[in-house]
């Protein structure tokens, strides 16, 4: 019918509403034989429909190599786009058909042109992860660091979809390592970002500027150091970043690693010697938050780093008031000192009025962290308490007597080999032994007894340790209470 048709001199171009020519549509369908008769009567190749739309660009789009092939013998546009912007090259590498971009290069395509989007055929084949296009690009010498609307480059988008290979590739021919994205992040901060050592290791021998930030001021550093990626950040740290760069809410990767509790990290960024006093914008620092969290081996190394014990918050206190890490922050700290006074008390330290907070929200607070950081037993026991009781014991508390209740065994044992006053009593007579009988803290009593508690002293209200832990039903402690 096709050939009936021609044979009585019908326009071979004639086209739809849509600007659809037999040729287009041809080419779309993968009607060879047909394509063959149209050709014969030299249609324009180039024409377009309404959308820009090309034979050419048809075929590449539906994976035609035969139809490209013979489109190409017809010397069709091969740089002419759609609306769109897409070249017939940039539909292929994006699809990955490999022998249809071979065949398109063959042509001495514009090999930079670029989409609406800025989508370059590299960035492209990079984006989706087509390896072998992308070596078959890079022997045509694209220009390797054209970016699109977003400022993404080829080398970013490798290195954001986490491509090895390619972004070796694209590293062997010398691409800008430090071009940013619009929201300012280079490609040694999304490798950081989404943990791929590798990458962060091909990237870093081409020496990146480890300090650019993104838009909210933050590190390649400080995202290792927020994935807990203990790898990328030794890495990192043989670059000699700056150690102190903070985001938006002014959290170093100290604070961070110390927020995590992640020691190995916390130890390796303080051999950079890092500001070990600085606050994030929840006014905490490295050393409240290890102690916070119970990490003696940070508070440690934070102290030997000269951590100010004494430094204020923006309200001017010297100690951080209003919440449990408060008491863990003195039981930890006091006992560093060179002179230090272990038997210092709560009660004018930290129960003072600020006009900031109120009694009922510093009650809530402790209450509320006990619960959350205790161990199951505890928390149980806790629960069976109020936020008033729960302060009261606080109130007033030394820090051994603390540790007992919270159940800190380690600052237990710094504050003994500091020679605590083992039997000091509250003003209520409580010992750090009442506190372990009545929340069933077994080796901690052990601990205590071993090491000369009173186990026969009593309160005020006359009740003695093996009372409080008969009444509160730990079996175990009145065994160890009578046995001694």
């Amino acid at each position: 019918m096709v050939q009936w048709l021609l044979n009585r001199d019908v326009d071979v171009d004639q086209c739809r509403n849509d600007y659809f020519t037999p040729l287009i549509f041809t080419c779309q369908e993968g009607h060879i034989d047909i394509l063959k008769i149209l050709l014969e009567k030299n249609p324009n190749v180039n024409f377009q429909n309404k959308n820009g739309v090309t034979p050419l660009f048809m075929a590449c789009m539906n994976g035609k190599k035969d139809i490209v092939t013979m489109l190409l013998e017809k010397k069709a546009d091969i740089n002419l786009c759609p609306t769109t912007g897409t070249s017939p090259l940039l539909f292929a590498c994006q699809e990955g058909y490999l022998e249809i971009v071979n065949m398109l290069l063959a042509n001495a395509p514009d090999v930079n042109l670029r989409n609406h989007n800025g989508m370059s055929p590299l960035l492209m084949a990079c984006q989706n992860g087509h390896q072998d296009i992308v070596v078959t690009l890079m022997t045509v010498q694209p220009n390797i660091n054209l970016s699109n609307k977003y400022n993404i480059t080829p080398l970013f988008a490798a290195c954001h979809k986490g491509y090895t290979d390619i972004v070796n590739i694209l590293l062997a021919n010398n691409p800008d390592v430090n071009l940013c994205s619009t929201n300012g992040e280079t490609p040694i901060f999304t490798a950081c970002a989404n943990g791929y050592q590798d990458i962060v290791t091909a990237l870093l021998e081409k020496n990146p500027d480890v300090n650019m930030c993104n838009e909210d001021g933050i590190s390649p550093l400080f995202w290792a150091c927020q994935r807990n990626d203990e790898a990328v950040v030794t890495k990192l740290l043989e670059m000699e970043p700056d150690i102190n760069l903070c985001g938006e809410d002014g959290k170093t990767p100290l604070i961070l690693a110390c927020e995590n509790e992640n020691s190995a990290i916390a130890m390796n960024l303080l051999e950079k010697n890092p500001d070990v006093n600085k606050f994030n914008g929840d006014m905490d620092n490295p050393l409240i938050l290890a102690c916070y969290n119970g990490q003696i081996e940070i508070v440690c190394a934070l102290l030997e780093k000269n951590a100010d014990l004494n430094v204020c918050d923006r309200m001017g206190a010297t100690r951080y008031y209003g919440h449990v890490k408060t008491m863990i922050l003195i039981l930890s700290l006091n006992c560093w000192k060179k002179n230090p006074d272990v038997n210092l008390s709560t009660k004018d330290e930290l129960l003072l009025d600020h006009p900031w907070t109120t009694l009922e929200k510093i009650q809530t607070n402790w209450y509320e962290d006990v619960i959350e950081h205790g161990s199951e037993n505890f928390v149980r026991r806790v629960k069976q308490t109020t936020p008033e009781y729960v302060f009261d014991l606080f109130a007033g508390s030394y820090p051994l007597q603390l540790a007992s209740f919270i159940g800190h065994i380690e600052i237990i044992k710094l504050l003994l080999k500091h020679k605590v006053n083992i039997d000091i009593q509250k003003e209520d007579g409580t010992t750090a032994l009442f506190y372990a009988c009545e929340f069933g803290h077994e080796e901690i009593v052990r601990i205590l007894l071993d090491s000369g508690s009173n186990k026969t002293m009593s309160r005020h209200d006359t009740k003695s340790p093996l009372e409080i832990a008969m009444d509160n039903g730990h079996k175990y402690i009145v065994l160890m209470l009578q046995t001694e």
